[in-house]
């Protein structure tokens, strides 16, 4: 690959359009939403034209609706409508990950973590998990699975960390979930 050029790095803004209808009338009948036609509403709504636009996620064929993603050199007003049906355009922020630390299977970041480390199987801070000979208990609940599961109570949610309360509870049930198969 001779003569290749690296293209210049730009921060795009995504704004995401949801519920975009598939087809719209027009005087010559329904028209299905194309990208360019997609592209042209958005500046005609918004005062500024998308480097980009692309569907976004899976989007079923027959669905009324289709979910687009919007890329900008600088950011758009929020809040507009294209079509005078879709859903509200909002700037897209993805949702990152839950911090879970595999030194002590707490959650929380590893990066500060000065508990004791424990084993991700029964979460005994004595022995490694290559060590362990155990039942897989779960250190945040007391639960038969691994802390790192899914399946756990005690992990956070997108509302926010379980309270003092509802750990109490979520550790009583692990504890007899844990007792009820030994």
């Amino acid at each position: 690959m001779t003569g290749a050029r690296l293209e210049q790095a730009t921060n795009w803004t995504p704004v995401i359009i949801p519920t975009v209808p598939t087809s719209i009338r027009k005087e010559h009948g329904e028209v299905e939403v194309s990208s360019s036609m997609l592209t042209e509403e958005v500046e005609r709504v918004c005062s500024r034209r998308p480097a980009y636009v692309k569907l976004y996620g899976g989007n079923k064929a027959e669905a009324p609706n289709r979910t687009w993603m919007a890329y900008y050199s600088k950011s758009p007003r929020a809040g507009f409508r294209v079509f005078d049906e879709s859903g509200i355009a909002r700037q897209f922020k993805k949702q990152k990950p839950f911090e879970f630390c595999t030194r002590c299977n707490g959650n929380h970041s590893e990066k500060n973590c000065s508990r004791a480390p424990s084993c991700g199987n029964c979460g005994s801070t004595n022995h490694s998990e290559e060590l362990c000979m155990a039942t897989t208990k779960c250190r945040n609940c007391g639960g038969p699975h691994r802390s790192d599961s899914r399946r756990c109570l005690a992990r956070p949610t997108r509302s926010g960390a379980p309270t003092k309360e509802q750990m109490k509870t979520y550790r009583q049930a692990g504890e007899r979930e844990y007792q009820a198969i030994l």
